[in-house]
């Protein structure tokens, strides 16, 4: 049986830490999250964004929650990988940009007048993926330098394929309501006969998927990045 004492005494200290997290990143937890402790649907969402975990601590979506969240059928039967710092972790289950977009979640929360990356069939493999979302300190730097950069973290690391990287933001944000990129934009590694790689923001409350982006340097261009497990 549970240890209530131990129990609080574990809420309260990551309470605690989380507090001390947002403090860093300028909140002031009296006035700025005053009106989402008020709304109780907007509390729900802080606690489930707590029980994910933040993204500087590791998220991890396993493929029950995916399914539930998107509405797309996902079976695994190998363990879920369990995220180092800063990582998503996320099963992604072989679908489509269209698929996803006309999935449960993404009627709801992924552009729906978008229709020009159906005619590329962009897909990856099946199964658990880590994420960096975005790759830290990869904006302004051209496609060239944010993949050496990304070189230089560890050569496990690839751009992420953006239907990986797409399903991360659409679950995320359907589930917390939270944006992982932060208002700013991410390279993917789909690149057009023109030169233009596939990049994905947030834009009013939905996944976007955007191209004609170059290979330049930009300061709201992060690059995204992942490896499958």
């Amino acid at each position: 049986m549970a240890n209530p004492i131990v129990d609080e005494f574990a809420v309260t200290k990551k309470l605690l830490a989380w507090a001390e997290r947002a403090a860093k990143q300028g909140l002031d937890l009296s006035t700025d999250l005053q009106p989402s402790i008020d709304d109780p649907s907007q509390m729900q969402r802080l606690v489930r964004h707590m029980q994910a975990g933040c993204p500087q601590h590791g998220i991890v979506y396993d493929a029950t929650a995916v399914s539930r969240i998107l509405g797309l059928p996902a079976e695994c039967n190998v363990p879920t990988p369990k995220p180092e710092d800063g990582e998503v972790v996320i099963y992604y289950g072989g679908w489509s940009l269209k698929e996803l977009r006309e999935s449960k979640a993404g009627q709801e929360r992924m552009m729906q007048d978008q229709d020009w990356y159906e005619q590329h069939e962009w897909k990856a493999e099946s199964g658990y993926y880590r994420l960096l979302l975005p790759v830290p300190n990869s904006n302004r730097k051209k496609w060239s330098e944010q993949t050496e950069h990304l070189s230089g973290i560890d050569a496990e690391w690839q751009p992420a394929p953006v239907c990986v990287a797409a399903t991360a933001l659409l679950v995320h944000l359907t589930e917390v309501g939270d944006d992982l990129l932060r208002n700013d934009w991410c390279r993917c590694e789909e690149a057009l006969p023109d030169g233009d790689y596939v990049a994905l923001d947030i834009d009013g409350g939905r996944v976007v998927v955007v191209c004609g982006l170059g290979g330049g340097r930009y300061g709201h261009l992060w690059l995204s990045a992942a490896r499958k497990s």
